[in-house]
């Protein structure tokens, strides 16, 4: 080093960088028409980022690496702002109220496991949302809505059945079976 009386290598040690790195010159832009077409496409197409800026380069230059690309952009300040999420809905929800007493509301609902063997296992829980008794509880490897609906009726012959019965819009709530049980009670 020019005036410290240590050498390079002893410098390099001190500091704590590898001497190639000290030694490293910038190269010249091997091919600066690259840098001047990718300000032209990215001012033609503001909404463009580096996979499309790398595809209209790579028809006018042939191979282009995007890393390339992705550098120059960041050079000369051409990425994209971040996308913000998208707004949740501004509706508000209206909660039903809390059941009072006994057998006013049931929910129901699909808890899922997997056994030692790997198999899927699904138990349709159906629960009385007052007292949080569970009503039934049938479990299975695939239950369909006709089984839920005849679980349903077979309560119905040795229990009252509740005023509503909530569940989510699952495939086996929504089936053509359990309109036609909702339709018929």
């Amino acid at each position: 080093m020019v005036g410290t009386g240590l050498s390079q290598r002893r410098s390099c040690n001190l500091t704590g960088i590898e001497r190639a790195t000290f030694r490293y010159q910038p190269k010249p832009e091997k091919r600066p028409e690259i840098r001047a077409k990718l300000k032209e496409i990215a001012r033609l197409h503001p909404r463009f980022g580096v996979p499309w800026l790398t595809v209209l380069l790579r028809r006018e230059f042939g191979s282009v690496n995007h890393k390339r690309v992705e550098r120059l952009c960041r050079e000369e300040n051409l990425s994209l702002p971040r996308k913000r999420p998208k707004r949740k809905g501004r509706y508000l929800r209206i909660l039903p109220a809390f059941p009072i007493q006994p057998n006013e509301r049931w929910s129901r609902d699909f808890v899922h496991d997997r056994v030692i063997n790997c198999r899927r296992v699904r138990i349709l829980n159906i629960v009385d949302d007052y007292t949080r008794e569970c009503v039934a509880a049938i479990a299975d490897s695939s239950i369909s809505g006709v089984r839920v609906k005849r679980l349903l009726e077979e309560i119905a012959t040795w229990r009252e059945m509740p005023n509503s019965i909530m569940s989510d819009n699952g495939p086996e709530f929504t089936s053509k079976a359990m309109l036609e049980w909702s339709n018929d009670s």
